[in-house]
């Protein structure tokens, strides 16, 4: 495996993982903190969706680009990776890994922070709001919660992922 070819594949890896922590995270909340429909915060979040959706397709389809630009093959001391024994059910199972563990991860806390204001049933009128002025706690409780799920379905479950991934690679040669 080139090296071209190892950091395009991190760099198409963190784009999955770009789209779905976006998708259940960043969209809900600017979604949300739309309490008036008023042009300029409507604008933001029309163009805050549009740069989002742009750095996907950034890292998604054009991942050589990046990599030009960042110079990511420069400093190595063969353009091989001696990568001979892994094959293509490898990568994807390692890629469902990282991916659901920085779901997980990025969600644990802030879950746990959530589930026990609510549990404590105590929150002032200070806590509760954002500076977008919108009650946050149940809405990220659930998102997070969701996040959770979803990363650990997707750690304890890789080798399912990964051959229903490289079935569909499959069909389409």
């Amino acid at each position: 495996m080139l090296i071209k070819d190892f950091f395009q594949l991190i760099l198409k890896l963190f784009g999955l993982y770009f789209i779905v922590a976006v998708i259940f995270t960043v969209i809900p909340a600017l979604l949300m903190s739309v309490q008036q429909v008023e042009f300029f915060t409507l604008l933001g979040v029309v163009l805050m969706i549009i740069l989002l959706a742009a750095v996907f397709l950034l890292l998604i389809f054009k991942a050589d680009v990046v990599i030009r630009i960042l110079r990511l093959e420069k400093g190595f001391e063969s353009p091989v990776l001696p990568l001979d024994n892994i094959d293509t059910y490898s990568v994807l199972k390692i890629g469902c890994v990282l991916v659901g563990g920085f779901l997980f991860v990025d969600n644990l806390a802030p879950m746990v922070s959530n589930g026990y204001q609510l549990l404590k049933g105590s929150l002032d009128r200070h806590f509760e709001e954002t500076l977008f002025g919108r009650p946050n706690t149940q809405q990220d409780f659930a998102l997070n919660s969701l996040n959770l799920l979803i990363g650990y379905l997707l750690v304890t479950n890789s080798h399912r992922f990964a051959r229903w991934l490289n079935q569909d690679q499959s069909s389409n040669q």
